[in-house]
């Protein structure tokens, strides 16, 4: 396995609260260890992941990250209209 990272530009202010809140919420997704630069017009969160490949490593971060919506990726690619009808199905409670 290697460890693929991420970095994802935020624009818009980041406060401390958001800061906060970030963190519980990825280290509560499967412990995920990340670092958030906040800042007043943007900021940037970073994090790792291990994975066979990228597109794993890609796939299990929108996975856990929308895991509260019962989402499950089984194809790639995955363009943004398939993932908003993942989200609406997850959140009715319908079979995905």
């Amino acid at each position: 396995m290697d460890i693929y990272w991420f970095d994802i530009e935020v624009v818009g202010a980041i406060t401390d609260d958001h800061v906060e809140a970030l963190g519980e919420t990825l280290s509560g997704a499967g412990g995920i260890d990340a670092t958030v630069q906040a800042g007043d017009r943007s900021g940037t969160v970073m994090f790792s992941r291990e994975a066979d490949d990228a597109v794993q490593a890609i796939v299990s971060a929108i996975e856990n990250a929308l895991e509260p919506f019962g989402v499950k990726i089984e194809q790639m690619p995955l363009p943004p209209q398939k993932l908003l009808e993942l989200i609406a199905r997850g959140r009715s409670g319908a079979q995905h």
